[in-house]
This record gives C-alpha cells, structure tokens and sequence, in this order.
C-alpha cells in the first residue's frame, strides 16, 4: 500500500545539541575578542548547523514509501518487513525506516538505506518479532536520517493504517510424550483400517470396470468362474479433536492464557508435522468449530482462530453441553486456560511444560 499525508519535523539530538552550545560560546568569544579567526570559525559553524537542515530536509522532500507486510506473523519468530522507498529529484543517504505506535507489539530496529540515487527505488527489509498474538495494528512510517554532519535530525511521517495477524507462539513438542498423552485419554486418536493400497488383505469382490489386471485373485476366480479382486487395507491417519476452553481470570491475568494457547497452537503444529487430521473448537467469547482435516492452510485457519481468541466471562452453553462430549470420546483433548484441571482428558497451562521437547529447551 502506497502511504500519503507525510508531516516533516526537524529534531535536536545530543550531538547537535552540544554543537550548537560550542557555536554560541565561540560566537560569544568572537564577539567579546573580535578576532577574525574566531568570526571565521563562529561562521563556520553556523553553515555546518544551516547545511545539516536544508540537505536532510530537501533530500526527504520528494520519498515515497510503500509498505510489504507479510499475510501472517508468529509470535517470538522474526519476520520480514519490506519497504519500497522512492527517491526525489536528490539521492538518500543514511536513511532509517521504522515503525511508528505499535504499543510494544514489534520489536526491531527497523531498515536502513545506505544510499538511494535520484530518482531511484530501493527494497530494504527491516527484521521484527512480534510479542503478542492478535491483530497487530501498523499506522505509521518514519523516515529518519542525520546526514550529513549528524547535527539536526530530520524525520517525515506517513499514515499507513494495516493490520497484521499474529498467530501464536509454537512451542516443540516431544512425540514420545505426545503418544503418552493419548494412551492416558480418550482413543479417538488410534487409526482405523479402511480400504486403500497397503499391504495388509481386506477382502475379496467381483471385478469392475477399471480395476487393474494385476489385483484379479486368479486361483478364486477359477473356482468361481467369474473374476474376484483382492481389496488391501490402508491405515487411515490418526485424528485429534481438540476443543479449547478460555474463561475469564478474576485477577486479570494473561499468563495462563496464552500458556493454554500456545500449548493448543503446538498441540495441531505436531499433528500436521506427524500427518495427522485434526479438528479445533474454541469455546471463548466467540464459538467457532474448524472441521476435521489437515494441510497447510488448514494449519493456518485453525492458528487464525487462536489468534484472535479471548476469554469468556463465564460459562458458555457448549461449555455446559461439551462434558457429555467427553466422557463420550468426542474430544480427545479439552485445553482450558484453568490450573490443575481435573477433567478426563483436559489439560491446563501447566501440561505445556511436560510436553515441551527436552532438546529444544537445551
């Protein structure tokens, strides 16, 4: 997106700061003295305070910048931030681009630009790492630079609102412990044999249009005088359901809740990475219900659904239905921001740190 309505301001740093006060003590001097070295040296000073404004301000007076977010953002996980930044009718030089307002949602020192020429368009790409899930809002771009004498500062501003969304931070988790946790719960987990193209035999039919020479059962057929087909059975891939629960905090604090979503978030991490099928329910302020699949993108819907997760300020009515579901089997796990939860099959914030890979924490 293109940003417009730029506002230029010049800023005071230390350096120049002390540069001004030596110029107004050696004007001073020269002034008390009248020595020609003294004017010649207060005068030069002057043209270096006058020169550091009028080249940082004219240098940014014609750039254009045009902002590259990414779709999606993790939190703890560096990611890239491109901007496309135009020169005028002068070429930049020490030009620094950086965020402005972002609430402590990014850290990063933004993108620099050594040199532009005029009329010229470079790419720089500043690294950031996002601190908290949700929406992280983008509204403004600062152009900032000191050249040439780093004495005055000049920076101009573009309001360019976006939104990024911030899924969750993954944490690792260790597949020994993951296959624990699924043999102490539910078995909605164990894989089911259906008809495929494995190894083991499933049975024996009648031959149909389209079915290979090669999987006729030839020693049946001849007793049968008509021809059967050998069926192999397939493992069908394991699923996990999981449905989480985020109630309300009467102290106010976030700290088990995004312990509880970040251990949900790395629980169907695992599973797509294992090739498993999972499903999601967020039982939260809002009740939304991901249906049973797997892939990338399916990843991504179900990590976009964490990530804009609050709590509810009490119990919801498929909180109320969802203990039938358990002790039927439906859910083969219920994560629930609450501590020492007792239910069969929940896990509160604390579980994260059970599963978390041993080798990652080294």
């Amino acid at each position: 997106m293109r940003v417009t309505a730029p506002r230029r301001r010049y800023h005071w740093q230390l350096p120049g700061a002390v540069f001004l006060v030596m110029s107004l003590l050696l004007g001073a001097a020269a002034v008390q003295r009248g020595d020609s070295l003294l004017i010649f040296l207060f005068a030069t000073a002057l043209a270096w305070i006058v020169v550091s404004g009028v080249v940082s301000g004219a240098m940014l007076m014609g750039v254009t910048v045009r902002r590259v977010t990414p779709s999606r953002m993790r939190v703890g996980e560096q990611s890239a931030i491109r901007y496309h930044i135009r020169s005028g009718s002068l070429p930049l030089f020490a030009v620094t681009i950086r965020e402005g307002q972002v609430d402590g949602a990014l850290r990063g020192d933004g993108a620099r630009v050594a040199h532009c020429a005029r009329s010229d368009e470079v790419v720089p790409t500043a690294a950031v790492v996002p601190l908290r899930r949700g929406a992280c809002a983008l509204s403004r771009v600062q152009c900032v630079t000191s050249f040439p004498f780093g004495i005055m500062r000049k920076s101009v501003t573009f309001e360019a609102a976006e939104s990024v969304l911030v899924h969750p931070r993954i944490e690792a988790i260790d597949h020994a412990a993951f296959l624990r946790l699924f043999g102490q719960g539910s078995g909605a987990a164990r894989p089911k044999s259906v008809v495929g193209w494995g190894d083991e035999l499933h049975g024996l039919r009648e031959f149909r249009s389209g079915d290979s020479m090669r999987s006729v059962a030839w020693k049946r057929s001849l007793a049968l005088d008509h021809l059967l087909v050998v069926e192999r059975a397939s493992m069908a891939a394991r699923r996990l359901r999981l449905r989480v629960e985020l109630r309300h905090e009467a102290d106010g604090s976030t700290g088990d809740l995004e312990d509880a979503i970040t251990l949900a978030a790395s629980l169907l991490a695992h599973a797509e990475a294992c090739a498993w099928a999972y499903a999601l329910e967020v039982d939260a302020a809002t009740h939304t219900v991901v249906s049973m699949h797997s892939g990338r993108w399916h990843l991504t819907r179900c990590l976009d659904e964490l990530a804009c997760a609050a709590p509810s300020q009490g119990e919801s009515a498929g909180s109320r239905c969802s203990a039938s579901a358990r002790r039927t089997g439906g859910y083969s796990f219920v994560v629930t921001n609450r501590r020492r939860a007792g239910g069969v099959g929940e896990l509160g914030p604390e579980a994260l740190a059970a599963l978390r890979c041993r080798e990652a924490i080294a």
